[in-house]
Formats: C-alpha cells, sequence, structure tokens
C-alpha cells in the first residue's frame, strides 16, 4: 500500500500505513457515569469534536445514547450535559453557533469517538464562554496552560 503525503502533515493512519475501517453497524461501548451533583447518569461515551477544516480540537464532551441517535439522524452535534442533566442540541440554546457532522471515526476499543465538524452560525463560536467582544470563543480549547 502506497503511503498519501500531506502538505504538512500525515493522518496517524497513514503514518502507521493502517486503511481506514468503514464499519457500517458500528455500536459504541458506553460506560456508565455520574452527573456533576454525583446523582447516576445513563451510560455515556466521550467524543472529541474536531474542525474539519483545520483539524483542530474544538471541545470534548459526552453522549448517551439518545444523543447518539439525535446527532446520526439529524447530523447535527447533541450532547449529554452533565451539569442540566439532559440532552442538548450543540448551539441551539445559547450561542446559535450549530456543528453539522461531516464524519464520525471510532477508536480501537469503539470506547470513544472522534466526529469531524462544520461550523454553522453567525459567530463562528464553540465554547459556552464569551470573550470581552462579546463573542464565544472558537474552542473550549481556546486557553492555553504552558
Amino acid at each position: 500500500m502506497k503511503k498519501k503525503q500531506f502538505p504538512g502533515h500525515l493522518q496517524a493512519h497513514e503514518m502507521l500505513d493502517i486503511p481506514l475501517v468503514n464499519i457500517i453497524n458500528f455500536q459504541p461501548v458506553f460506560h456508565s457515569a455520574i452527573n456533576y451533583d454525583k446523582t447516576p447518569a445513563p451510560d455515556l461515551i466521550t467524543v472529541v469534536i474536531q474542525d474539519d477544516k483545520n483539524n483542530s480540537v474544538l471541545l470534548v464532551a459526552t453522549m448517551d445514547g439518545k444523543a447518539w441517535q439525535l446527532t446520526l439522524s439529524k447530523k447535527l452535534i447533541h450532547l449529554y450535559s452533565r451539569s442540566a442533566k439532559k440532552v442538548r442540541c450543540k448551539g441551539a440554546e445559547r450561542s446559535g453557533d450549530y456543528l453539522e457532522v461531516v464524519g464520525i471515526y471510532r477508536n480501537c476499543n469503539s470506547d470513544s469517538v472522534l466526529i469531524k465538524v462544520k461550523k454553522l452560525g453567525k459567530d463562528d463560536g464553540v465554547c459556552h464562554l464569551i470573550d470581552e467582544n462579546g463573542k464565544h470563543f472558537p474552542a473550549c480549547f481556546s486557553f492555553k496552560v504552558l
């Protein structure tokens, strides 16, 4: 198998010379969890949300089975909120900045997924926090530590 070359970087599967596998009947593995107030939460899966345009990680969150099914059917990101204890469509309640699903990739254990998205909305924001100009931050990882 010949490796593809991309300007500036290689995808992990290309560095390891492993082909991407298209799994039609993928069933994610959900794990037991607790809400922030220590009450039981539904079983959850960790999701990494990545911008399809520039590959930046926008946020890491969780989905329950309902959020997973809504995300698949509507092609918009739905997440389980452990603080509100409910499923929310990302952007619907506050910012108006929705995330459209472009592709979904599972990890080797099927217990976390990477979802590539296209940002939709007025602000190009993702984070629930607002900057000094009143705009939502473009990613939840906008705060450098080191």
